[in-house]
């Protein structure tokens, strides 16, 4: 057996086993293996070769050649970095300084002499490269994710593909089977979508915006299909499916993208916009005037919201709010958007294994833009909810399909008889609201919300069902993988919980969380103890490390292995 198996074997290996025929075969050491979790990395049989240390240097000659000759040549005005377009030149060698040449080519000389190709020793045991090879050959198990992270799953494929069926394609209102030659006829449509929307406004968008957008018209390996697939929401009785389709690298993603980057200047304006977890934890713990005699929390989940938004009836919503508001989005050209949300809201189309479906209605699912165009949807609606209930919406926030609020009782006579108004309210701008009771503590994404007779507390929200299944010490990972999962694990304690002795017994159960995982206290005790001094802003040292420590990767250079 290798040393690690007795010195840094995971514990806890765990999946869910959601076949429905238990007695279909599978290797005994499926466990082994999938609880290592599918981020696991298997060592490569060799390490490298030639053509891997050549593509190397090419690549870190290039980013060094870059950096050196933007120092003096800053970019343009009109740079935007997620519209950008990957790009292969180089600047020419005469332009760049004799001095890092030469360095580069002592350290490419050294570089070659330390690299050598090698044969891998495998991180997997026999039993589970057995196991790995059993599931590769089983044509009637298949592996998958399970919805909020709560680790893989084994389903058979028959079971996989009536639960696609049943759960969401076989709802005609919503998706309609297309044959291939549907499928292919669609995708030249959609072309000519594309094409026609940069003729229509190319003096609106700028000469960086139009090379993003044709740079996936102009590639003819660009699929304009997307991808369909399913997350099990194990934490369901009875077990559910989520829906998700990955339009990365199609045709329309990159008019997604540049939607996306407009929408988001006007979401972030909206009355109940938040941007994250954090930021919504610092509000509430400043709120002034805390009542807990007046004040209650609630939440509320909007049902299948992609899905039950009328795209027709949003679209014509949105365009009238954008024009009505113009001037409060000067920077948006808000007619051009309108234009592309059409053509995208409107030509969702994806695959499904080797059938393939149009989304007939809802926000398209997968495409960039669906987060805030379904946020500014509902929220050009809450302006009234706003106007009639203002009296008793101490705090209201929305996360696209998420609501928390604090609920202040105005008049305890009538107080329940406006509450069960509001929420009815909630569900007459054409979407299904599951609102909770009213309670002094509520979970809310990944928060534990808590009132208290005069302020707010909060800490980690996690699931009962969730494996914890970090990656072990023994994947073929770089190693600053685990200091980034500890920095980033205790930088989210200290963020989202207000309790000191909370966060204390948080790191507590993270650290031994690790432990299970096959990690020694040598190697993660020292990375605790500094992620606590830079992260704990009651550490002594905590001012002089975020003083001091802030650094900006425009001057760091990677070598990329």
């Amino acid at each position: 057996m290798p040393a690690w198996y007795y010195f840094v074997r995971p514990s806890n290996p765990s999946f869910h086993d959601l076949r429905t025929n238990k007695d279909t075969p599978i290797s005994y050491h499926v466990k082994s293996l999938l609880g290592l979790s599918l981020k696991f990395c298997p060592t490569p049989r060799y390490t490298f070769n030639n053509s891997t240390l050549t593509k190397t240097l090419q690549r870190h000659q290039r980013d060094l050649w870059l950096k050196n000759y933007f120092a003096d040549n800053p970019l343009s005005d009109d740079y935007n970095p997620r519209l950008y377009c990957k790009s292969t030149w180089i600047p020419p060698e005469w332009k760049i300084n004799k001095e890092l040449q030469r360095r580069f080519q002592e350290f490419s000389t050294k570089y070659k002499l330390v690299f050598k190709r090698r044969h891998g020793i495998s991180n997997l045991l026999p039993n589970q490269r057995i196991a790995l090879q059993s599931l590769q050959n089983n044509n009637n198990i298949i592996v998958v994710q399970c919805d909020k992270n709560l680790g893989p799953a084994i389903i058979e494929h028959d079971s996989y593909i009536r639960l696609a069926l049943k759960d969401h394609l076989n709802n005609h209102d919503t998706y309609k089977y297309l044959t291939l030659e549907e499928a292919t006829a669609f995708g030249a449509k959609i072309r000519k979508y594309l094409s026609d929307w940069l003729k229509r406004w190319k003096t609106i968008i700028s000469s960086s915006e139009k090379k993003f957008i044709k740079q996936a018209l102009h590639d003819p390996k660009t699929d304009p299909i997307s991808t369909f697939y399913l997350l099990m929401k194990v934490h369901k009785t009875p077990i559910a499916t989520r829906p998700i389709v990955s339009c990365s690298g199609t045709l329309l993603h990159s008019l997604g993208v540049w939607v996306d980057d407009k929408l988001q200047r006007i979401v972030i304006k909206q009355q109940s916009y938040f941007k994250s977890s954090s930021i919504l934890k610092d509000q509430l713990i400043n709120q002034h005037n805390i009542n807990d005699n007046r004040m209650i929390l609630y939440t509320a989940d909007a049902v299948s919201m992609y899905t039950n938004i009328d795209t027709d009836k949003a679209l014509d919503e949105i365009s009238l709010y954008l024009s009505q508001h113009r001037q409060l989005f000067l920077d948006v050209p808000t007619d051009a958007v309108v234009d592309a949300l059409r053509i995208i809201m409107k030509n969702n189309v994806f695959r499904f294994g080797d059938t393939h479906w149009h989304q007939l209605t809802g926000t398209a699912m997968g495409t960039p833009p669906a987060p805030p165009y379904a946020t500014l949807y509902y929220a050009i609606h809450e302006e009234t909810l706003y106007n009639e209930f203002k009296d008793n919406l101490f705090y209201y926030k929305r996360f696209i399909d998420d609501i928390f609020g604090i609920w202040y009782i105005n008049d305890h006579i009538s107080d329940e008889s406006t509450w069960q108004r509001f929420c009815q309210r909630l569900n007459d701008f054409g979407l299904k609201w599951e609102v909770s009771e009213r309670q002094r503590s509520v979970n809310f994404m990944d928060l534990t919300i808590t009132m208290h007779p005069h302020h707010i507390s909060t800490t980690l929200y996690e699931k009962a069902l969730n494996p914890y299944l970090y990656i072990p010490p023994h994947s073929a990972h770089p190693p600053g993988v685990l200091t980034g999962l500890v920095y980033g694990n205790v930088h989210r304690i200290y963020t989202l919980c207000s309790d000191p002795t909370e966060q204390k017994r948080l790191l507590t159960q993270f650290y031994h969380r690790l432990i299970t995982r096959g990690y020694k206290t040598t190697m993660i005790a020292p990375l605790f103890v500094k992620a606590t001094q830079r992260f704990d802003k009651n550490s002594p040292s905590y001012h002089i490390k975020t003083a001091t420590t802030k650094s900006s990767f425009a001057d760091t250079i990677f070598l990329h292995l």
